[in-house]
Protein backbone atom coordinates (compact mmCIF):
# COMPACT_ATOMS: atom_id res chain seq x y z
CA UNK A 1 0.00 0.00 0.00
CA UNK A 2 1.39 3.35 -1.46
CA UNK A 3 2.15 6.24 1.72
CA UNK A 4 0.14 9.82 1.75
CA UNK A 5 0.52 11.87 -1.69
CA UNK A 6 3.12 13.96 -0.71
CA UNK A 7 3.15 17.98 -0.67
CA UNK A 8 6.84 18.68 0.20
CA UNK A 9 10.07 16.24 0.14
CA UNK A 10 13.37 17.59 1.23
CA UNK A 11 16.40 14.87 1.72
CA UNK A 12 19.97 15.61 2.95
CA UNK A 13 19.33 18.95 1.54
CA UNK A 14 22.56 21.18 2.19
CA UNK A 15 23.05 24.87 0.95
CA UNK A 16 26.36 26.82 1.95
CA UNK A 17 26.67 30.08 0.90
CA UNK A 18 30.14 31.46 -0.69
CA UNK A 19 32.69 32.78 2.07
CA UNK A 20 30.53 30.97 4.77
CA UNK A 21 32.63 29.20 7.16
CA UNK A 22 29.72 27.10 7.83
CA UNK A 23 26.41 25.67 6.46
CA UNK A 24 23.30 27.77 6.20
CA UNK A 25 21.34 24.41 6.16
CA UNK A 26 23.24 21.09 7.12
CA UNK A 27 21.95 17.66 6.16
CA UNK A 28 18.17 18.58 6.42
CA UNK A 29 15.27 15.45 5.71
CA UNK A 30 11.63 16.09 6.25
CA UNK A 31 8.36 15.31 4.40
CA UNK A 32 5.39 17.35 4.36
CA UNK A 33 2.15 14.94 3.20
CA UNK A 34 -0.82 16.64 1.33
CA UNK A 35 -3.63 18.26 3.73
CA UNK A 36 -0.67 18.48 6.09
CA UNK A 37 0.04 21.68 8.58
CA UNK A 38 3.34 22.15 8.72
CA UNK A 39 5.69 24.36 10.76
CA UNK A 40 9.00 25.06 10.17
CA UNK A 41 10.88 26.03 13.09
CA UNK A 42 14.23 27.25 14.80
CA UNK A 43 16.34 29.52 16.54
CA UNK A 44 17.75 32.64 14.29
CA UNK A 45 20.33 31.13 11.97
CA UNK A 46 19.06 27.94 11.95
CA UNK A 47 18.26 27.57 8.11
CA UNK A 48 14.55 28.39 8.05
CA UNK A 49 14.33 31.01 5.41
CA UNK A 50 17.43 29.34 3.02
CA UNK A 51 15.24 26.07 3.57
CA UNK A 52 12.05 28.04 2.23
CA UNK A 53 14.36 30.08 -0.36
CA UNK A 54 15.13 26.53 -2.13
CA UNK A 55 11.25 25.43 -1.58
CA UNK A 56 10.53 28.76 -3.54
CA UNK A 57 13.57 28.53 -6.29
CA UNK A 58 14.65 31.31 -4.87
CA UNK A 59 17.73 29.72 -3.75
CA UNK A 60 19.83 27.00 -5.45
CA UNK A 61 20.88 24.19 -2.85
CA UNK A 62 24.66 23.04 -2.69
CA UNK A 63 23.89 19.46 -2.43
CA UNK A 64 20.47 17.28 -1.57
CA UNK A 65 17.10 17.05 -2.99
CA UNK A 66 14.06 18.80 -2.44
CA UNK A 67 10.72 18.22 -3.98
CA UNK A 68 7.31 20.20 -4.37
CA UNK A 69 4.01 18.04 -5.71
CA UNK A 70 6.70 15.97 -6.82
CA UNK A 71 9.05 18.53 -8.82
CA UNK A 72 12.68 18.94 -8.01
CA UNK A 73 13.13 22.26 -7.50
CA UNK A 74 16.52 22.49 -9.28
CA UNK A 75 15.25 20.75 -12.72
CA UNK A 76 11.86 22.27 -12.85
CA UNK A 77 11.46 25.55 -11.25
CA UNK A 78 9.10 27.53 -13.48
CA UNK A 79 6.23 24.64 -12.95
CA UNK A 80 7.31 24.24 -8.87
CA UNK A 81 6.36 28.04 -8.92
CA UNK A 82 3.45 27.71 -10.55
CA UNK A 83 1.82 25.35 -7.56
CA UNK A 84 3.23 28.04 -4.76
CA UNK A 85 1.58 30.42 -2.87
CA UNK A 86 3.61 33.03 -0.59
CA UNK A 87 1.95 35.47 2.00
CA UNK A 88 4.28 37.90 2.78
CA UNK A 89 4.12 39.22 6.09
CA UNK A 90 5.43 42.41 5.19
CA UNK A 91 4.58 44.58 1.72
CA UNK A 92 7.30 42.77 -0.56
CA UNK A 93 7.85 45.09 -3.63
CA UNK A 94 10.39 46.46 -5.31
CA UNK A 95 10.72 50.13 -4.32
CA UNK A 96 12.55 51.17 -7.46
CA UNK A 97 9.81 49.66 -9.45
CA UNK A 98 6.33 50.66 -10.26
CA UNK A 99 3.15 49.26 -8.72
CA UNK A 100 2.84 47.85 -12.59
CA UNK A 101 6.32 46.77 -13.62
CA UNK A 102 5.80 44.93 -9.75
CA UNK A 103 3.04 42.87 -11.00
CA UNK A 104 4.51 42.20 -14.31
CA UNK A 105 7.65 40.81 -12.48
CA UNK A 106 5.92 38.60 -9.57
CA UNK A 107 3.63 37.34 -12.97
CA UNK A 108 6.80 36.40 -14.70
CA UNK A 109 8.08 34.96 -11.72
CA UNK A 110 5.21 32.54 -11.74
CA UNK A 111 5.57 31.57 -15.35
CA UNK A 112 2.81 33.83 -16.37
CA UNK A 113 3.72 33.83 -20.34
CA UNK A 114 4.59 37.19 -21.62
CA UNK A 115 1.50 38.21 -23.46
CA UNK A 116 -0.55 37.62 -21.18
CA UNK A 117 1.61 39.58 -18.42
CA UNK A 118 1.38 42.78 -20.61
CA UNK A 119 -2.29 42.87 -20.17
CA UNK A 120 -3.53 41.11 -17.21
CA UNK A 121 -2.68 43.79 -14.82
CA UNK A 122 -5.49 46.02 -16.49
CA UNK A 123 -8.23 42.84 -16.25
CA UNK A 124 -10.52 43.20 -13.65
CA UNK A 125 -8.66 45.65 -11.18
CA UNK A 126 -11.15 48.94 -12.08
CA UNK A 127 -12.05 49.08 -8.65
CA UNK A 128 -8.25 49.01 -7.58
CA UNK A 129 -7.56 52.99 -8.42
CA UNK A 130 -5.63 50.82 -10.81
CA UNK A 131 -5.87 53.67 -13.94
CA UNK A 132 -4.30 55.87 -11.05
CA UNK A 133 -1.99 54.11 -9.52
CA UNK A 134 0.31 52.09 -12.14
CA UNK A 135 3.08 54.24 -13.18
CA UNK A 136 2.71 55.22 -9.26
CA UNK A 137 6.12 53.83 -7.60
CA UNK A 138 5.37 50.73 -5.49
CA UNK A 139 6.03 52.69 -1.96
CA UNK A 140 2.29 54.06 -2.93
CA UNK A 141 0.99 50.73 -1.70
CA UNK A 142 -0.23 50.30 1.43
CA UNK A 143 0.65 47.14 3.97
CA UNK A 144 -2.97 45.52 4.10
CA UNK A 145 -4.75 48.06 1.89
CA UNK A 146 -5.15 47.16 -1.94
CA UNK A 147 -7.86 49.08 -2.65
CA UNK A 148 -8.79 52.74 -2.20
Amino acid sequence: MAGPELAVEVSELVKRYPRSPANAVDDLSFNVARGEIFGLLGPNGAGKTTTIGVLTTRVLPTSGTARVTGLDVVADPVRVRSRLAVVPQRVNLDRSLTTRNNLVFHAAYHGVLRAERRSAPTRGSSGWGWRRRRASPSTACREGSPSD
